[in-house]
């Protein structure tokens, strides 16, 4: 039997939240690149996608207006960002509102 250098637990589940920290920070940065190819150019300007958890968009939404056009829009939304990232990335969105920052 090969004697193998036993590794910390701690090591272990460590390694395992940076890699998805990671994964989530890379999924954010590209649909941060491709948001204004996702939605429309003017939907872009009220709209800032801040933040992916548990596979959740999380969009600031300048105005009830949008915010509402934007629902409506949100299965569309997600098939266009799963379809441009090549994965299914995000299985939700869920809209606030708030101060957009560009």
């Amino acid at each position: 039997m090969k004697n193998e250098q036993a590794v910390p637990v701690g090591q272990i589940i460590e390694a395992f939240l940076e890699k998805g920290a990671a994964q989530r920070a890379t999924t954010q940065v590209k649909i941060l690149d491709n948001w204004k190819k996702i939605i429309t150019k003017k939907a872009s300007q009220c709209a800032q996608p801040v933040l992916v958890r548990n596979k959740v968009l999380v969009v600031i939404v300048s105005n009830s207006a949008w915010l509402h056009q934007l629902t409506l829009e949100k299965e569309k939304i997600i098939q266009k960002i799963n379809k441009t990232l090549k994965q299914q990335a995000i299985d939700g969105i869920r809209f606030k509102l708030g101060n957009v920052r560009f």
